[in-house]
């Protein structure tokens, strides 16, 4: 699977039962967001950060037990996806129009981001947890989760051939020596703009993280309401949200 670096199984035995326990540590090459969207469908696509879980097709999910099928190599995603399946998850392959033109989707498609108004997200309680900065690095402490910065599209084309199935995730990875971790994100030109820009700000600390996760959030969170407005309003104030933006 794209993205990942190695897989480790730790694996005891149920005191109880004598049954095997194993936990699966899956180590990323660049991000971990990157490995989550190349999962074999939607249903697994959860994130737990130290401050906040988030769940990016909470509907589906959740509600209706639904997983929309993702194309991305791998040759254990057939074998995934019928393990899901036998735990009660309908794998869906193709989207009705009806789907498509609903104002709530299920599998809303386009710009999506982690925390956005698509995704269910839970804070956790963070009493008695100090942030601290990595050992070795002078990075300020973070104030949020990297996972935060992660930007992606979710493609479909409900004109795709018979034998093809399911929708693609679309994003790049960018990293630098000025920031300490990597990120995922929609549109890779913008992001390193940003990192330039952030260079031309006078002094600042060896790594730009705090800054950079501030700035592709926001202009998510930007591009996220200028979008609803686009799609909410009338003609007369679309001109005027445009101008602005």
């Amino acid at each position: 699977m794209r993205g990942v670096a190695g897989v480790f199984n730790f694996v005891i035995p149920d005191p109880r039962s004598g049954e095997e326990l194993k936990v699966q540590l899956i180590v990323a090459a660049n991000t971990p967001m990157e490995i989550v969207l190349n999962f074999h469908s939607t249903c697994v696509m959860n994130v737990i950060s130290y401050e906040k879980a988030y769940c990016l097709f909470p509907m589906a999910t959740l509600e209706e037990r639904r997983s929309f099928i993702i194309s991305t190599d791998g040759p254990g995603q057939g074998p995934a996806k019928i393990k899901y399946a036998a735990r009660g998850w309908e794998m869906v392959g193709s989207l009705s129009q009806q789907e498509l033109d609903s104002t709530m989707p299920s599998f809303p498609l386009g710009t999506r981001f982690v925390g956005d108004r698509h995704t269910w997200t839970y804070p956790l309680d963070l009493t008695g947890i100090h942030s601290q900065r990595p050992p070795g690095h002078s990075v300020p402490t973070l104030t949020q989760d990297p996972v935060v910065a992660s930007s992606w599209i979710f493609r479909y084309d409900p004109d795709q051939d018979e034998d093809e199935e399911g929708g693609e995730m679309v994003f790049d990875v960018i990293g630098c020596e000025r920031i300490l971790y990597q990120y995922l994100v929609r549109d890779y030109l913008g992001a390193a703009d940003v990192l330039v820009k952030l260079g031309q700000d006078g002094p600042l600390p060896s790594y730009l993280d705090e800054q950079y996760i501030r700035c592709l959030r926001w202009q998510e969170l930007v591009t996220q309401e200028v979008r609803t407005t686009l799609t909410d309003s009338t003609p007369g104030s679309v001109l005027t949200t445009s101008v602005l933006f």
